[in-house]
């Protein structure tokens, strides 16, 4: 059995979920085990986000979070930046993501 603590809310996760809201996503943040349940065109995903490092790297999972994706039976787990949430939460829907500026994904966070 899993032992779930809320850590810090990641800088990019309110840019992430109002990208996501914006293109029609419905997003519930659930803060544990991972950041947020995504629904969209009848499939539900689990998702943590993450920030990209000065080097373009993605943030590290903690080890329970880590734990939890390996063990995990349901749908695969998605790490969503802000640069990438949109492509891979619409691929892994079967649906081709829409089309967005660099200005709305490069936004300051608010």
């Amino acid at each position: 059995m899993h032992s779930f603590r809320r850590d810090r809310v990641d800088k990019d996760q309110k840019a992430v979920i109002d990208l996501l809201r914006n293109c029609g996503v419905s997003v519930v943040v659930i803060g544990q085990p991972l950041d947020l349940l995504i629904g969209l065109n009848g499939t539900t995903l689990l998702a943590e986000v993450k920030s990209l490092g000065e080097k373009g790297r993605v943030g590290k999972l903690r080890p329970v979070q880590e734990e939890f994706i390996q063990t995990w039976g349901g749908s695969p787990v998605l790490v969503l930046t802000r640069q990438n949430c949109l492509q891979l939460v619409f691929e892994a829907c079967g649906l081709r993501a829409p089309l967005m500026s660099l200005a709305d994904v490069y936004a300051p966070t608010r």
